[in-house]
C-alpha cells in the first residue's frame, strides 16, 4: 500500500472512531461591537449661548492615528446631554480601534455640520474603547 493510501485508511479509521484526525486552532475571538457611550456637558459660562443650539457633533478620533472612526449628531440638544455611539455610528472604510480614542463634541449654533465660528466645543483625553462613562464638557468658542 502506497504511503497516500494509507494516510487515507488512517483518516478513515480516525473518523469512524469519532476521533478529530485534524486538530484545529480554536476560533479566534471577534472584537466586541463598536460602543461609547457617555454625557456631555456645557460650561456654566456657555450655557446661555448652548440654549439655542441647532446640533451636536460627537466626532470619536483613533487617539494614535487621529483618523475618525465615528460620529453622529443629535439635534436640537438639552445639556446636559447622555450620547451612545454604536456600529452604526462608524464610519464607513474606517479601521476600528481597539486601542484609546478621543472624543471631540462641537455644539453647532446654526446645525450646520461645517463649524463655524461661535459654536461650542469640548474635547477628551484619550479614553479607552468601550468606555460607558465618557464624560465630555464644552468649554470653548470656535474662533
Amino acid at each position: 500500500m502506497s504511503a497516500c493510501g494509507r494516510l487515507g485508511l488512517l483518516l478513515g479509521l480516525a473518523v469512524l472512531w469519532g476521533c478529530d484526525p485534524a486538530p484545529t486552532a480554536p476560533p479566534l475571538a471577534s472584537p466586541a461591537p463598536f460602543r461609547l457611550a457617555g454625557t456631555i456637558s456645557i460650561s456654566r459660562s456657555l450655557a446661555e449661548r448652548a440654549r439655542d443650539a441647532g446640533a451636536v457633533y460627537v466626532v470619536v478620533r483613533d487617539a494614535a492615528t487621529r483618523e475618525v472612526i465615528a460620529a453622529r449628531k443629535e439635534a436640537r440638544p438639552r445639556f446636559p446631554l447622555p450620547f451612545r455611539l454604536s456600529p452604526e455610528d462608524l464610519i464607513p472604510d474606517a479601521a476600528t480601534s481597539e486601542g484609546p480614542l478621543n472624543v471631540t463634541v462641537r455644539v453647532s449654533l446654526s446645525g450646520r455640520a461645517m463649524p463655524a465660528r461661535g459654536d461650542l466645543e469640548g474635547r477628551t483625553a484619550a479614553v479607552p474603547a468601550g468606555s460607558q462613562e465618557v464624560s465630555v464638557r464644552v468649554d470653548t468658542v470656535l474662533e
